[in-house]
């Protein structure tokens, strides 16, 4: 059995903290940018697709220059956690409309994307508000 921690110190531990500077108030794509967890670039390295020219590998499946959801809304206080497989990456989504969002409506996205990552989200998470229960 696993021994319990605080909230505090389950706040202190999250490793995602750490790539939050690398997330500006508006963009909401980072081209050349490793939006990656601490410690984990050596595993998937060879596996990341960058989208820069010739780096079209159809093996390379991670894509790190979007912001990552590991989760949505606050995941300290959901009664169920659900875990799905990455939705994947679509450029015309991912890419070209992340990029043609007005910046008071970026800078709104991305201040939910941190505030999600730093694990204190201050509303009900975008996604949620749109789609409902």
């Amino acid at each position: 059995m696993i021994d319990p921690i605080t909230l505090d110190e389950l706040q202190e531990k999250n490793g995602w903290k750490e790539v939050l500077p690398l997330l500006s108030g508006r963009d909401l794509f980072f081209h050349g940018k490793k939006l990656v967890y601490p410690g984990d670039w050596e595993y998937i390295k060879d596996k990341v697709c960058m989208y820069e020219e010739g780096d079209m590998d159809d093996e390379k499946k991670f894509i790190v220059s979007i912001p990552p959801e590991p989760w949505s809304s606050n995941i300290l206080t959901a009664k169920v956690v659900i875990l799905s497989l990455n939705p994947g990456y679509v450029p015309q989504l991912n890419k070209e409309l992340a990029c043609m969002f007005r910046a008071e409506q970026a800078e709104k996205i991305m201040a939910d994307k941190r505030a999600i990552l730093e694990m204190q989200p201050r509303r009900e998470s975008l996604p949620t508000m749109v789609l409902g229960d």
